[in-house]
């Protein structure tokens, strides 16, 4: 199956709310999670929650592409999208909700032990709890996103709650999550329902569409006049939405999520006041040390001397910026990057030979500046405790439900308090069961400002 993502034409049709882009669906089988990596010779293939060297009928995600060439998105380090249980551990009556992950950086650039750090829901009806769930974990060496253990109460059960090898391509984040604890729940006077111990997750860059082949793009709007209403279109579904069951529904606090300040002391040991001078540090150490190699192995002398020159501009300008951006000047890398500007310096004004000594001397520096650098960034991962809890989740993640897939419109309810000015993101997803397998119809997702 493929997947056609689009940036939705977000119609505003009043007051009330303005949209900052939009979003809608993806085309895929969810019956069976992504595989587990754990092992246990004793179970059999039927539970694809074990892997016992045998192969598990998980049908495989082709990804989300762009569906022509004028569409834009941009990837950064904020994701949204959807979780669905399993049918295979939950075969009556599983449901799908929205799941937020934020990363240290976008994919290109997280490394192993980056940081990431998210918020879900299983509430899926008015009498239920709010059931949410705070996680934060960090990349392992495979390069997938692994979650702690994060305890959470849903519907009264203590429950540990996983994300399990999420990794990206394709310009999404996909993988599984688990739960240990009760699967079976009753809430008095409102359900009584079982809590599928194994799921899908899928994760898509915010204001984007994923919609089905079958599909064009769905169009979303605000009322006008109502403008806590949304409205629901199907103009070029080919008749598809006749056999949409569900529509999840979701409003996070963008507004308290960024003020949050996630990731600040390892922002401020990578680079500082976040300033993109220095996102790059090891780039930019690695090319002076470049730049000093091939002075060293220059064929004439005048090739020796501008390569100098340039390495040493390079390496004030780097010092300067630690120093303007960090506010120090006397930490381990400081001290790195000064002795080896200066040493530069004095042999590009001829006070120290331009000797292989004194050349293997600034790289060493150089080599120095880098490994104190890591020390201070690995520190900074070690030592980070996570912004988004348990604690403000709630302030975080306002709303979820699921209403009939045939709605034409969902009114946000009244203790959804929208703030003038401030940002909020509304997540969508359509989606259908049919025995153990589910189809999902689009998924979507809008920043948008209540005015």
């Amino acid at each position: 199956m493929s997947f056609k993502m689009r940036l939705l034409a977000l119609i505003i049709m009043g007051t009330g709310l303005t949209a900052c882009g939009g979003g809608g669906g993806s085309n895929d089988n969810l019956f069976n999670p992504a595989e587990d990596t754990t092992t246990d010779s004793t179970t059999e293939d039927s539970d694809p929650a074990v892997d016992d060297d045998t192969t598990d009928s998980t049908s495989e995600d082709s990804g989300l592409t762009t569906s022509d060439a004028s569409d834009q998105y941009t990837i950064s380090n904020e994701f949204i999208g959807f979780y669905i249980e399993s049918p295979e551990y939950n075969p009556d009556d599983y449901s799908v909700g929205t799941i937020y992950l934020r990363t240290l950086r976008t994919p290109s650039d997280m490394e192993e032990n980056y940081i990431f750090e998210g918020v879900t829901s299983f509430q899926f009806t008015d009498c239920q709890n709010d059931n949410l769930i705070a996680f934060w974990g960090d990349q392992d060496d495979d390069s997938s996103l692994d979650s702690y253990q994060a305890t959470a109460t849903i519907d009264g059960t203590t429950q540990s709650f996983t994300l399990d090898s999420v990794l990206f391509a394709d310009d999404s984040y996909k993988g599984a999550y688990n739960f240990v604890g009760s699967d079976n729940i009753t809430v008095s006077g409102c359900a009584t329902y079982t809590l599928a111990t194994r799921g899908k997750v899928e994760l898509y860059p915010l204001n984007t569409t994923q919609f089905t082949d079958q599909l064009s793009d769905a169009v979303v709007s605000f009322d006008t006049s109502n403008p806590r209403r949304i409205n629901f279109q199907y103009t070029g579904f080919s008749g598809a939405e006749s056999d949409i069951e569900h529509i999840s529904i979701s409003v996070i606090d963008k507004t308290a999520l960024d003020n949050l300040n996630q990731f600040e002391n390892i922002y401020s040991a990578i680079y500082g006041t976040e300033s993109s001078a220095l996102r790059d540090f090891t780039d930019r150490v690695e090319e002076i040390t470049n730049t000093l190699t091939q002075s060293q192995e220059a064929e004439t002398t005048t090739q020796q001397t501008d390569l100098l020159l340039s390495a040493e501009s390079q390496a004030t300008e780097l010092y300067n910026d630690w120093v303007s951006y960090t506010g120090e000047n006397s930490s381990a890398v400081a001290t790195d990057l000064n002795q080896a500007q200066t040493l530069i310096e004095r042999m590009v004004n001829g006070d120290e030979l331009t000797s292989s000594n004194n050349y293997d001397q600034a790289i060493s520096y150089l080599d120095s500046s880098i490994d104190d650098y890591n020390d201070l960034v690995n520190d900074a991962l070690v030592n980070y405790r996570p912004a988004l809890t348990a604690s403000n989740a709630n302030t975080i993640f306002l709303h979820q439900n699921t209403i009939p897939g045939n709605s034409t419109y969902y009114d946000l309810p009244s203790d959804v308090t929208l703030a003038t000015d401030d940002y909020y993101i509304l997540n969508i997803t359509a989606w259908s069961s049919d025995d153990e397998s589910n189809f999902v119809y689009y998924h979507s997702s809008h920043v948008y400002r209540a005015d």
